[in-house]
């Protein structure tokens, strides 16, 4: 049970880092151009 919770944290982290990243980089390409802010959008 221990080792699911553990396994079941660093899941939830890793993907809630690569939201993040995800977010920053749509961010940071909304300044460049439209077009690709919404490709990585949809």
């Amino acid at each position: 049970v221990e080792y699911g919770l553990i396994v079941c944290v660093l899941s939830l982290t890793i993907i809630g880092g690569i939201g993040q990243v995800f977010n920053s980089i749509t961010w940071l390409f909304s300044d460049n151009g439209s077009r690709l802010a919404n490709a990585f959008a949809h």
